[in-house]
């Protein structure tokens, strides 16, 4: 009977299609006839038992029934009907003895098992249920085991089912107290032996997927059974798993069952690699790339990239001789510059794996646990336990941590020999070695190998046997390091006694104390090291020790290099400056419009005049230089209206010029009057523009690599970096001095970002570029008093910059300093709106015209579409989020987007509380129907360094099913691909602003002067200031 299951007696194909089939064999002629492939005449049947089997221990295994308070349900309950025919159902049962003491298995169980397809199934995915937590739901690919695999495999193998049934009793048998399926499962772990011993020895199914999958299934059965009580099961499994691997060839694990069963055995293998101190053929080249054939390597397989190199590093250690020779002495420092390569890649794939997590990756807690070695006097050998985010995470601190031992302590050991070398003897083939003691005939000095910092004292906390004291103050990777070691027993134990052990500080001590370094900062450096770790410094008396010269981060010298070495050169930078100075001076007075603003300004005592100080553009206002820096810097962020600069990190350089012009201005006054301040020389313009040129180079070249935004802090950061070093160089500090101004800049409290997001969004994200300004110009002045420098601050260990604030990762650089960043920053041309929506507002100009046209309003919209790029959404995408006050409506695409589609405008005032658009219904509903979406081209165009476009594109969707073509704009006004159309926008733009504060005569005197660059360099800055100067404002 056609379509009715289990009536018909067509062929599988006929069946789905519903047609009545010519039942011919092997293929029916419908097929045929339709071109179709038959799918024959073979049924899967499902067998549902009317009879239970109860076995000894109240296991019951029959149809699905309800359970009894107390008892432990099937984690099939409640699948369809075709998914619990066979269920097993669990009852309460009292504790038995212990299995081994039971000897009998039962008979009827065997057949069972055997033979019952739907019974294998329902073992099978209790098994799987209890073995892997995420069973059932949708797994990541870096999640995935190669027993997800297996359901589809039973039936293909016998060797393989065989395994599979032995693991899925043996976990049932103990989940539940019945020996009957524990000696089940051993019967079947023989039968699953004997089966893989048929297929090993036939060609062709020798090479196949299921019987790898069944040698991983018996090395798995002897961990969790141990039938043995021995791990020689294990290691043999283990070794002919790696055997048939080996045999199959890399190209025979790129399918997906093939590639899981691969990435299981490759670490087990790395395990049994390193107390053997040798290298298998998983590192090899072919076998590092062949697996991943037409695949992107996941990060766990990047760690393990690096974690494999274990072996051969360990091998080369101890393959090294006695440091007699020069060619020994080679041996040492290869051996040691694979160290470094390793840790680097390492520490970079540690970094990039903090940055895929958010929040911590492990937190600590009291250990709950018992361990065999807890001492009742001293305590828990480990008091702490550490938490992950996820297992993938702990599996890749456990490979970081475990290489961290193997390396850090190889090193540990490498530097002390190479301290206590005695003098070289010349290799057979050499001449004699006349040079002193610790320079081999190459140059080598052992000042020139990398400092260890931190590694030798965390080294030293983890593997030093002899220093019987607790670490009771180490951080969480330290007592990690010392977990992570205990559990890999044999392997890192074996691998830290026979290859990392270091001696006992004392003995240390005393070695160092023989050495007569030909190098006094060696000497200093290596007394340091071997010094035990306390939070206090121990009381002496007499003179403390000469301070020892330390080298700046290159990052810091790089920068003091720049400031004091580098002329700027080029006509399309200066004419740029230009451009910028003039607009953000316009910005500045346009905030001074805003209360909120200009309630912040002014003197700190009310009234007070400083002498020859600099002088607050807009205002009756002469303040000393750290206050005028915060003046000028917050009045010129104010509106969001400045130049901008998008990369990795998005920011403002032009909010440096609040440092730059209250410190140039203060010099030149200050000369003027008989001072001597910047080596007594009056500051131009020109020199103006020179130090923004460089503090936009700064800032930008900072900001290109480096997310500061995705570690919490906000890029004003850069701000105060920037000014520092400019303005240091303005006020004749050296470039050793400038150095130790910008390390205090690093090392000064960084501003966090939580003021410019909900639920923190606020005013402060409009002063804070201020703030940055008043500190820069606080800590150059400190510095200018004899302040020293903290010349590590940003690579220190632990307590550096980088450690402390960005998750370890060192700063990346594209490319060097110059005048890049100035000849392509952004101007803001149209709208005083968030950079990244100013082309989504030109887009949503163009809208409301063509609704104009056509007699519509926003009311007819039913809804848009904005395509965009990630730092778009990232920062600005505030579909729902509610409008609270005017930081929140200016740093949200939506609402911008809407009041031009309402007004057709879009003004500063438009951001204010109580404002016609801020209490627009329509507006309001309007921003709530905007929805962005992520084009990854438009991402990508907005990183090209040749591009850095700022691309939005609207579609927008009308009331009566119209839908708009979608409009693009790619670039806005003010970038760098349309700079000649912007420029005379940019001089109305600044005229506009200059407007409700001077009189007609006073603004075209400012805008001729802006226009005659030449006239305009060549003018004393506190000249140019005092333009801008009214003695009675009245927006204050």
């Amino acid at each position: 009977m056609v379509g009715v299951p289990g009536r018909s007696k067509g062929c599988n194909t006929c069946r789905k299609r519903k047609i009545a089939c010519s039942l011919d064999s092997p293929t029916c002629k419908q097929c045929i006839k339709s071109n179709r492939e038959c799918g024959g005449y073979h049924r899967e049947r499902l067998w549902v038992p009317n009879n239970q089997v109860k076995l000894e221990g109240g296991v019951v295994l029959g149809a699905a029934t309800p359970t009894a308070a107390g008892t432990m349900p099937s984690k099939t309950a409640g699948k369809t009907a075709k998914d619990t025919a066979a269920a097993l159902v669990w009852r309460s049962v009292p504790k038995i003895p212990h299995y081994d003491n039971v000897i009998a298995p039962a008979p009827c169980l065997g057949g069972m098992v055997d033979s019952y397809r739907p019974f294998q199934q329902q073992l099978l995915g209790e098994f799987m249920h209890a073995f892997i937590p995420h069973y059932g739901t949708p797994a990541t690919i870096e999640d995935s085991s190669w027993l997800l695999c297996v359901p589809g495999m039973i039936g293909s193998s016998p060797a393989l089912e065989a395994a599979l049934m032995a693991l899925s009793t043996s976990q049932l048998g103990r989940a539940h107290d019945c020996v009957e399926l524990v000696h089940e499962s051993r019967r079947l772990y023989c039968v699953s032996l004997r089966e893989l011993g048929r297929a090993l020895k036939d060609k062709e199914r020798m090479y196949r997927d299921e019987t790898l999958a069944a040698c991983v299934a018996l090395a798995l059965y002897e961990v969790v059974e141990c039938p043995a009580e021995s791990d020689k099961g294990l290691v043999t499994h283990s070794d002919g798993c790696m055997r048939l691997i080996e045999a199959r060839g890399p190209e025979a694990h790129t399918g997906d069952v093939g590639h899981l069963l691969f990435l299981s055995c490759r670490y087990s293998s790395l395990m049994q690699s390193i107390p053997q101190n040798r290298p298998n053929f998983m590192g090899d080249a072919e076998w590092l790339e062949g697996p991943w054939k037409g695949r992107t390597k996941s990060l766990a397989d990047k760690f393990m990239d690096v974690f494999i190199q274990g072996p051969s590093i360990l091998e080369a250690a101890q393959s090294m001789g006695d440091l007699k020779t020069s060619s020994s002495l080679l041996a040492y420092l290869a051996v040691i510059d694979s160290c470094w390569r390793t840790d680097a890649d390492m520490r970079a794939l540690y970094a990039e794996l903090e940055a895929s997590v958010d929040g911590p990756l492990f937190w600590p807690e009291l250990s709950k646990l018992d361990n065999p070695a807890d001492d009742p006097k001293t305590g828990k050998l480990f008091p702490m336990a550490f938490h992950f985010a996820n297992f993938r995470v702990a599996r890749m601190c456990e490979m970081y941590w475990a290489i961290c031992i193997i390396l850090w302590g190889g090193l540990c050991h490498l530097y002390h020999a190479l301290a206590f070398m005695e003098p070289l003897a010349p290799d057979e083939d050499e001449c004699a070695c006349t040079t002193p003691v610790h320079v081999c005939p190459s140059g080598f000095n052992i000042a020139d190998l990398p400092p260890l910092r931190d590694r030798d004292v965390m080294t030293a906390s983890i593997i030093d046997a002899d220093n019987g004291d607790r670490q009771n103050d180490a951080g969480p990777k330290e007592l990690a390091v010392n977990a992570i070691s205990s559990c890999l027993q044999l392997t890192l134990r074996a691998a830290s006694v026979q290859t990392i052990r270091l001696p006992t500080r004392a003995v240390r001590a005393q070695a160092l104390n023989r050495i007569n370094f030909t190098n006094p900062a060696i000497r200093t450096s290596a007394a340091l090291r071997t010094s035990s770790f306390s939070t206090m410094s121990k009381l002496q008396s007499g003179a403390p020790p000469a301070p020892v010269a330390r080298e700046y981060d290159p990052e810091i010298k790089d920068i003091a290099s720049f400031v004091h070495n580098t002329p700027i050169d080029s006509d399309l930078a200066f004419d740029t400056a230009r451009f910028v100075f003039l607009d953000t001076l316009g910005c500045g007075l346009e905030g001074l419009k805003f209360k909120e603003c200009t309630k912040l300004l002014g003197p700190i005592v009310e009234g007070t005049i400083v002498p020859n100080g600099p002088k607050v553009p807009g205002t009756p206002y002469q303040l000393d230089p750290v206050n005028a820096a915060f003046n000028i810097g917050a009045m010129i962020r104010w509106l969001d209206y400045n130049d901008c600069w998008l990369a990795a990190e998005w920011g403002h350089p032009s909010d440096n010029l609040g440092a730059i012009l209250a410190v140039a201005d203060w010099i030149s006054r200050t000369n003027r009057a008989g001072g001597n301040l910047g080596n007594g020389k009056i500051i131009t313009v020109k020199e103006v523009l020179e130090a923004m040129i460089k503090a936009h180079e700064i800032q930008g070249c900072l900001a290109l690599l480096n997310s500061y935004n995705k570690v919490g802090l906000d890029h004003v950061v850069l701000v105060k970096v920037a000014s520092t070093a400019v303005i240091s160089k303005l006020l004749g500090l050296s470039e050793k001095q400038t150095a130790d101004a910008v390390s205090q800049a690093w090392v000064d409290g960084q501003s966090l970002r939580t003021y410019r997001h909900s639920p923190n969004t606020m005013s402060r994200k409009s002063w804070a570029a201020g703030d940055a300004c008043q500190r820069a110009v606080n800590l150059v002045l400190k510095v200018a008093k004899g302040e020293p420098g903290v010349p590590t601050v940003l690579s220190a260990p632990v307590w550096g910059f980088y450690d402390v604030l960005f998750k370890g990762k060192p700063f990346e650089f594209q490319r060097p300093y110059g005048s890049y960043v100035m000849e392509n920053v952004l101007f803001k041309v149209s709208y005083p709106a968030e950079f990244h929506s100013q082309t989504a507002i030109e887009a949503a100009k163009t809208v409301y015209h063509k609704l104009q046209a056509m007699g519509k309003s926003a009311a007819d919209i039913k809804e848009i579409t904005c395509r965009t790029h990630e730092a778009c959404i990232r920062i600005i995408d505030k579909q729902f989020k509610p409008m609270d006050n005017f930081a929140d409506r200016d740093h949200c695409i939506q609402y911008m987007a809407s009041v031009m589609l309402v007004y057709g405008r879009l003004e500063a005032t438009d951001y204010t509380d109580g404002g016609e658009a801020a209490t627009s219904p329509l507006v309001e509903s309007l921003r709530q129907k905007i929805k962005c979406v992520e084009d990854e081209q438009f991402t990508r165009d907005y990183h090209d360094e040749n591009l850095r476009t700022i691309p939005n594109a609207l579609t927008v969707t009308l009331n009566d099913g119209t839908v708009f073509e979608e409009i693009v704009v790619e670039a806005p006004l003010g970038h760098r691909i349309r700079r000649e159309e912007a420029k005379p926008v940019i001089l109305e733009k600044y005229k506009r602003h200059l407007g409700p504060h001077f009189d007609a005569a006073r603004v075209k005197e400012l805008v001729d002067l802006g226009n005659d660059g030449k006239k305009l360099e060549s003018m004393a800055i506190d000249e140019y200031v005092d333009l801008y100067t009214v003695k009675d404002s009245k927006f204050l």
